[in-house]
C-alpha cells in the first residue's frame, strides 16, 4: 500500500501543480462542460480549476477508507493489487481529464470528443480486466442481492462483467473514429448500451443464484 500511496500523492500533487500554474493565465470563466456535440455550454469562475484536483483527492481517501469499513473487509487482501491498480487507474484517467480542460481553457485547439473517448475506451477496457479478479465486497464490484449472497454468483457475474466491459470499451473506441457524425446523439449511444449492461448482469446473477439454490 506505501507505493499506492506515493503514487495517489504524486498524481494529485501533480493536478494541484497544473491547477495552481494555469490558473493565473486562465480567464475569467473557463468551461466547466461540454455538450455531446463538444461545444461548451456552462461556464464558472476560474478558480473552479481546482475542482478536479478536490476530487481526486477524496476519491483517494473514500477508497483508501472503504477496506477498513467493509465487513468484508478481509476479502479485500486477496485482490489488493487489484483494488490499488483501480484506485490509480481512476485517478489517471481524472487526471488526463483535468489536464485537457485547462489546456482548452488556455486556448488549445482540441477538439473533447476525440480527446476524451479513446481514455475513456482504455478505461473501460482495463476495469473489464479488473472486474474478474474482485472478491466480494461491500462496496467495489457488481452488487445485486444475489452476488452478495454467493461467492460464486459473484465470481460468475463478474467474469461475464469484465466481458461486457471489454467489448463496451472496444464499442467506445469504434465510435471514436465517426464521433464527429454522431456527436448528437452520442449521448444515447454511450448511455443505451450502459443500462443493456446492466440488465443483463442483474438478470445473470438472479439465474446463476436460482441454479446454485437448486443444485
Amino acid at each position: 500500500m506505501e507505493k499506492v500511496k506515493i503514487a495517489m500523492s504524486l498524481l494529485i500533487f501533480v493536478s494541484f501543480l497544473v491547477s495552481f500554474i494555469s490558473c493565473p493565465m486562465l480567464p475569467e470563466k473557463i468551461v466547466s462542460h461540454w455538450n455531446a456535440k463538444g461545444e461548451p455550454d456552462s461556464y464558472m469562475p476560474r478558480y473552479s480549476v481546482f475542482f478536479l484536483p478536490m476530487l481526486m483527492l477524496c476519491i483517494a481517501a473514500i477508497f483508501y477508507i472503504l477496506p477498513k469499513i467493509d465487513p468484508l473487509r478481509e476479502n479485500y487482501r486477496l485482490f489488493k493489487k487489484y483494488y490499488d491498480a483501480l484506485i490509480i487507474s481512476l485517478l489517471l484517467f481524472l487526471l488526463y481529464v483535468h489536464g485537457v480542460s485547462v489546456a482548452i481553457n488556455l486556448g488549445y485547439e482540441i477538439k473533447i470528443g476525440f480527446a476524451l473517448l479513446p481514455m475513456l475506451s482504455g478505461l473501460f477496457l482495463f476495469l473489464g480486466y479488473l472486474l474478474p479478479k474482485c472478491k466480494r465486497n461491500w462496496f467495489v464490484g457488481i452488487k445485486t442481492p444475489w452476488t452478495m449472497s454467493s461467492d460464486k454468483v459473484w465470481e460468475k457475474t463478474h467474469r461475464l462483467g469484465g466481458k461486457l466491459f471489454m467489448l463496451f470499451g472496444i464499442y467506445l473506441l469504434f465510435f471514436t473514429l465517426f464521433y464527429s457524425r454522431v456527436a448528437e446523439i452520442f449521448f444515447w449511444i454511450f448511455l443505451t448500451p450502459l443500462i443493456l449492461i446492466a440488465a443483463v448482469l442483474f438478470v445473470y446473477s438472479y439465474l446463476q443464484y436460482v441454479k446454485e439454490v437448486r443444485k
